[in-house]
């Protein structure tokens, strides 16, 4: 019921037989690539929208095509990732890098309890110690206290989503560059392709007395033509009504 009206609202789509077609096509991809994990990658454009190692920043990306890679390929690179994830799926997480990166993972790879009210000062001294931020934009959990009370509403697609904006605000305040990258839904000759959609150094909009709302609205517009090319990758279609409502 709650994926036919996501469905309906943002992409306009009445028919049941549709719906339910998309619905498992939807299911089938998610199932697909989690078991599609490798360790063969391809950085697609400009590196430049990759930040350099030595300086910690903002990578942000989707819960879209073969998004488990998006991590892999940083780590792989020489990142050191703090990510900040609901506690319920920390054990998970954890569990699961574990067995694709061996015993020293920890290392590397640092998971913070996003609904953390000293969220904000865990990243700080993270990054202070060469760590990366890694965030879904699309995930569904507070990354700030009360910011269920504070979401954004944006156009999206044929209708609007609210979306959280506390981890672009993180990245203003640390006056912190952000990168924005999107993996590919499918592979490609073995390998996954991995692209940035968007690079944005927050010092530029330093004196913007709204550069949350106007970042966000810039990033989901051209996440817009990403999730159009393939409906289907967009992992959120099954909740979003719990998320982005």
């Amino acid at each position: 019921v709650f994926f036919a009206a996501n469905v309906q609202h943002l992409l306009g789509i009445n028919s049941f037989n549709t719906q339910e077609q998309f619905y498992l096509d939807v299911c089938n991809y998610a199932v697909k690539q989690a078991n599609a994990i490798g360790d063969n990658f391809r950085f697609q454009g400009n590196r430049m929208g990759l930040l350099p190692i030595a300086e910690p920043g903002f990578i942000l990306t989707f819960h879209f095509g073969q998004y488990r890679a998006i991590p892999a390929f940083l780590l792989q690179q020489g990142y050191k990732l703090c990510i900040p994830v609901s506690r319920e799926v920390i054990a998970q997480q954890e569990q699961y890098y574990a067995e694709i990166m061996g015993e020293d993972w920890g290392s590397k790879l640092l998971f913070l309890e996003a609904e953390d009210p000293h969220l904000f000062f865990k990243i700080r001294r993270q990054m202070a110690q060469g760590f990366h931020v890694l965030c879904y934009l699309d995930g569904g959990v507070s990354a700030v206290v009360d910011e269920q009370r504070k979401l954004l509403k944006i156009p999206f697609l044929n209708g609007t989503i609210s979306v959280q904006r506390g981890i672009i605000k993180m990245a203003s305040l640390l006056n912190a560059k952000i990168s924005v990258l999107i993996a590919h839904p499918s592979v490609d000759n073995g390998a996954v392709a991995i692209r940035c959609l968007d690079f944005c150094d927050t010092n530029w909009y330093m004196y913007s007395r709204d550069f949350a709302g106007y970042y966000l609205r810039q990033i989901y517009l051209d996440f817009e033509d990403v999730v159009l090319q393939d409906l289907h990758a967009w992992e959120p279609w099954q909740y979003l009504h719990r998320t982005m409502r």
